[in-house]
């Protein structure tokens, strides 16, 4: 999971069991095993992601190519808000559950108690730490 997905995932999730239901089915037929793995692959494909920018009509907004950032991203007040109400924080416990995901990942396919698994998982855990915090 890279930023650009995480970033799609603040778009708000509520959904209907047929929606939930049409997705996962539209993503069978695209060939993908879940929603979320076609969600992933077609990232990669977005230049400007929805739940960051969005198209304006506004006069004012033509300079930027018509695109606007969401409310999301719209000031600094929004973007890093109070300590447990803002993007920033949103994203920051987004990032922390991927990574003990992945760490959970990694214990799992290379055991820390087993010899000729512990420097894998050594190895494994430092890229990840690096690369989250």
């Amino acid at each position: 999971v890279d930023c650009r997905v995480l970033l799609a995932s603040l778009k708000s999730q509520a959904s209907t069991e047929a929606s939930i239901l049409q997705d996962e089915a539209n993503a069978k037929k695209a060939g993908y095993n879940t929603a979320a793995k076609a969600s992933i692959a077609f990232s990669f494909l977005i230049t400007f992601p929805e739940a960051i920018f969005k198209v304006s009509s506004a006069n004012k907004d033509a300079v930027h190519g018509g695109m606007v950032f969401t409310s999301f991203f719209l000031s600094d007040d929004i973007f890093y808000g109070d300590s447990e109400n803002s993007t920033k924080a949103e994203i920051v416990r987004k990032l922390e559950t991927k990574r003990d995901q992945c760490q959970h990942s990694i214990d799992i396919k290379f055991p820390p108690d087993q010899a000729r698994y512990s420097k894998t998982h050594a190895v494994c855990s430092h890229i990840l730490r690096k690369g989250y915090f």
